[in-house]
This record gives structure tokens, C-alpha cells and sequence, in this order.
């Protein structure tokens, strides 16, 4: 059982909404991408779905097209929160979470010899928080000590999700486990799409080998990197384009085979060995064949 195949649907950026198109965003177009993915994932033999944020654009009544969309699946699904899922009124906001079945916003799950680790990137920002109220006061400090000048619809890892996250890498190395986290924002190759405090996220992935993937959403047009023993992908938006985009993922022995999906990419990423401590470059330098990063984030 421990080195049997895993697989599984994700899909990021759906981003529905009643609403005329904005640049690449075809926000009336995203239900029927979704009823199409849907059904193809129900054809398939993926084990679950995981649906990478973003799942509206605004508006609560958005909720209603799409959910009804998604419950079609015949398999299990995840979720986490995007900065665009929680642009609903003030009152809806903590409604937002159990809509989507989430009794936490981060949580994590054992497969075979895999932690999947599922994080919420809302846990500091404006989004999250209510305009006027002492939580969006403190959030607007933190991002002036730590978040400007990056853009505002990002978001931070709280300390004590960074503390519950450290854990989960301790519990998966112990056990053996491979690990793979899932958080609708990037934290690298660093740019405007990641966390606020993402350089210090890259840090403590870092120091664990057993990571091998941070999937995520929120970058539209895709990106890619490996640095050490991790791949940092970000997965295209449903949303973009008047064609769809989600992906099948295979976890095999040696590697994660990605099958992409409309304008997905497909891709075979080497499951690396362990990198030596004293080789494991530093989160605030540019890897080689990064783009370079901006200033607020090195």
C-alpha cells in the first residue's frame, strides 16, 4: 500500500461571476468549464479534487451557479481559500469556510506515503477582515511592517499556522511521509503573487526534504519552479481565455506526473533525493533560473 500510485483533479481560479469580461478573465464562461472538468474528472481514476481558490469572483449569490457544479463530483474533494472567494458582504464572510465543507481553513490529510498539507493564505490580510474593525486595523500594520509594497489582495501565514505548518513537516519526516502543500498563493520564485511573508515560508521548506511540491492558483498565466528539493508550481486560471484549464496529477515512486488540461501544461517532475544542508541555497537570493525578485520580497 505505501508506494501505491495516488491520483487527482485540481482546479484553480474558476473566479465565476455574473460579469462582463475583464482583459483575459471570462468570468461567464467559467460553469460550463467547470460542468466540462467535472464530468471529465468523474470519467477518470482520480481519487479527489482539489480545488485551488478562487472558486468566484465576488459576490455571494455566485456561490449558488457553482457549488451546485461541484457537488456533481462522484469523489472527494479539498479546497482552500483564495482572496477573491472571500469578496462577499461583511456578514458572509464567515459563512464563506463551512460553504465549502471546511470545518478549518488549514488541515492536513495522510495518503499511502504522502501528508498533503492544505493551507489558508487569508489568514492575515484584507480580504479576510471586516473594514472599520480592529482586525483589519492590525492586518494594515502588519502589512505596513512586512506586506507593502506588495499588493493588498495578497495575504500571510499567521504564527501560529507557521508553527502548526513547521509541525506538520516534523510529522511528516518522522513518519517517512512525503509531503505536498496546497495554498491558493505562490511564495516563490517570488513575485507579486506571493504570500507577504513568503521568504520565510521558502525557508522552512527549506530545511525539510520531504516536501516536494507547493501547488497553488492565484497566477493566472502559470509558473514554474524547482529550488532544491521542492517544485513550486503555479497552476493556469480557469477563468482566462475562452479555453478551459485544470490538470490530472499522478504521484508515482520517482516522480509527479502532471497531465495538463485545456492550456495546463503537462509535466514529469523527478521526486528529488534529499539535498546536503551546507548546499541548500539561501530563500533571499535569486536561484539561477528565477525571474528576478522584487524588492519587497527579498
Amino acid at each position: 500500500m505505501q508506494n501505491q500510485e495516488i491520483n487527482f483533479a485540481v482546479i484553480a481560479d474558476v473566479q465565476y461571476s455574473d460579469e462582463d469580461n475583464l482583459e483575459l478573465c471570462h468570468f461567464r464562461q467559467s460553469p460550463e468549464k467547470l460542468y466540462d472538468a467535472v464530468s471529465d474528472i468523474n470519467q477518470s481514476d482520480a481519487q479527489f479534487t482539489v480545488q485551488l481558490g478562487d472558486f468566484i469572483n465576488q459576490y455571494e449569490k455566485s456561490y449558488e451557479i457553482v457549488l451546485p457544479i461541484w457537488d456533481e463530483l462522484l469523489k472527494p474533494s479539498r479546497h482552500v481559500l483564495g482572496n477573491h472567494d472571500l469578496m462577499v458582504s461583511d456578514q458572509f464572510k464567515q459563512k464563506v469556510a463551512p460553504l465549502l465543507g471546511l470545518q478549518k481553513t488549514w488541515y492536513s490529510e495522510s495518503l499511502n506515503d504522502w501528508r498533503f498539507i492544505y493551507l489558508d493564505g487569508n489568514d492575515i490580510s484584507f480580504s479576510a477582515s471586516c473594514e472599520g474593525t480592529a482586525e483589519y486595523e492590525e492586518v494594515e500594520k502588519y502589512y505596513q511592517a512586512h506586506g507593502a509594497p506588495s499588493p493588498r489582495w495578497n495575504g500571510a501565514l499567521g504564527e501560529e499556522q507557521l508553527q502548526w505548518l513547521e509541525n506538520e513537516l516534523q510529522i511528516a519526516t518522522r513518519s517517512e511521509q512525503k509531503a505536498m502543500i496546497f495554498c491558493h498563493f505562490a511564495v516563490y520564485p517570488f513575485s507579486e503573487f506571493c504570500l507577504w511573508n513568503a521568504p520565510y515560508i521558502v525557508s522552512i521548506i527549506d530545511k525539510y526534504t520531504c516536501v516536494k511540491a507547493w501547488f497553488n492558483g492565484h497566477e493566472h498565466d502559470g509558473n514554474y519552479q524547482q529550488r532544491n528539493h521542492c517544485h513550486y508550481l503555479s497552476f493556469k486560471g480557469m477563468v482566462d481565455t475562452d479555453e478551459s484549464s485544470f490538470a490530472f496529477v499522478s504521484l508515482k515512486e520517482e516522480s509527479i506526473e502532471i497531465t495538463g488540461m485545456g492550456r495546463e501544461i503537462s509535466r514529469s517532475l523527478a521526486i528529488a533525493e534529499p539535498i546536503p544542508d551546507e548546499l541548500l541555497t539561501s530563500p533571499h537570493k535569486k536561484a539561477k533560473t528565477a525571474r528576478k525578485p522584487p524588492k519587497f520580497l527579498v
